[in-house]
């Protein structure tokens, strides 16, 4: 049988784009080698707690995509629960809490923790408006000539700051290393440290997290990953799981299907890779079917850092703590980041001596239904920790390599 498309991997990525396919009248087929579908979109239970995957909360998308799944019934099928404030940021002398959908609330309460980098803080999220601005626009494709003009002026701006690290950006504005620590303190969630990531990609992360309503699924995220399975059955599109697929067909230069781990050959259009890069291009196209620009591009790439995700289910009282965040990030030293990031990836972290930070969650205070009744979630992440720890970014299941990490740092 030919499929028009066939899409390898059902994380988010691949889900969206298969189901959109699909409705659009395409023949899809999704193959995923986990035994249910979401990537990393997913949830697990146990003694009646859900623990979600995911550690990161953020606004469900740009102006564009929320009207696409609107369509879909995205937000009217599963049920959400809004989150008032973002974060919290505690550092070993200070603290602040941000709100979620007030980018000029969160301004206010960071002038009012840095009254003399009033000026730099107004720099920081005038850039972060206008980043954010600007994304939207490059994403909306019914722009108006008008909205197209003022994008094309904005370009050479855009530029630089995706040329600039946030570190230096944010030199260019003030010397309080403290405030470019707390102003950088999601870097995490990017991979990068401060004087690595480009500065384009904090602001508009910030301008994201900070102005924009942040919800989250009362069921859990399984119930995302869930809501676009059953979409792409109801558009007759096919899931199929436990299937790994060991190599993409090439014809003269072209994909024209997949061979699973089972010898079994599918033939397609159109292949969509959901996976990783190196994983795609080296060993499933192979390559000898990549010029040799695409590989030394490809060889380039390297894993980003990891961490270690513990979950617990506690009948401690959380209701009375001051846990009620998106997210709260915990560094118990204001040691420079990128240092920090320099000794993760030489794996010469020691958890029981350096002072590395933690994100903490408390999901079942966002949703009660996350937890049997008098009940909590705790979420702890530390980070960062090499991705040689956890066996490199291609080896074992997520949830396998977060559990040996959790016995090696033990008898580290």
């Amino acid at each position: 049988m030919k499929y028009d498309v066939i899409t390898i991997g059902s994380g988010l990525g691949g889900l969206v784009s298969s189901v959109l396919l699909a409705k659009r009248g395409k023949k899809v087929l999704l193959l995923e080698q986990h035994w249910l579908p979401g990537g990393y979109c997913t949830s697990y239970t146990r003694k009646g707690f859900t623990f979600n995957v995911p550690s990161i909360l953020g606004p469900l998308g740009s102006k564009e995509a929320t009207a696409v799944l609107a369509e879909l019934g995205f937000y009217d099928e599963i049920r959400w629960t809004t989150v008032d404030h973002f974060a919290r940021y505690v550092y070993p002398d200070f603290e602040v809490a941000l709100p979620a959908n007030d980018l000029s609330a969160c301004e206010a309460i960071l002038r009012q923790a840095f009254p003399a980098e009033a000026r730099a803080i107004g720099c920081f999220f005038s850039e972060a408006a206008l980043a954010e601005r600007c994304m939207t626009l490059l994403q909306n494709r019914s722009r108006s000539l008008r909205q197209s003009f003022a994008l094309l002026c904005k370009i050479p701006r855009l530029l630089r700051l995706a040329r600039t690290s946030f570190y230096d950006f944010m030199r260019g504005l003030t010397d309080d290393e403290r405030l470019i620590a707390v102003l950088s303190s999601m870097w995490g969630y990017l991979g990068l440290p401060p004087k690595r990531i480009p500065a384009l990609l904090i602001l508009g992360l910030s301008a994201d997290c900070y102005g924009k309503p942040i919800s989250f699924p009362e069921d859990g995220f399984q119930a995302v990953a869930d809501f676009f399975a059953r979409k792409l059955a109801q558009f007759a599109g096919e899931i199929r799981c436990r299937t790994r697929v060991e190599k993409i067909l090439v014809d003269r230069r072209r994909a024209t299907g997949v061979e699973t781990a089972a010898g079994e050959r599918l033939s397609a259009e159109t292949v969509i890779s959901n996976a990783d890069t190196k994983r795609t291009f080296l060993e499933m196209v192979g390559r000898s079917n990549l010029s040799r620009s695409l590989a030394r591009s490809v060889d380039a790439h390297e894993p980003s850092m990891s961490g270690v995700s513990l979950h617990i289910g506690t009948d401690l009282d959380l209701s009375r703590l001051d846990l009620r965040y998106g997210s709260i990030f915990c560094q118990e030293s204001w040691e420079d980041s990128d240092s920090l990031y320099e000794r993760a990836m030489a794996n010469t972290i020691r958890f029981e001596r350096d002072k590395i930070g933690f994100g903490l969650q408390a999901p079942s205070l966002l949703s009660p239904r996350l937890a049997p009744a008098g009940k909590h979630i705790l979420h702890v992440l530390v980070a960062p920790v090499a991705p040689q720890v956890l066996g490199g970014p291609d080896k074992a299941t997520g949830k396998r390599t977060k559990a040996c990490l959790l016995y090696t740092s033990d008898a580290a």
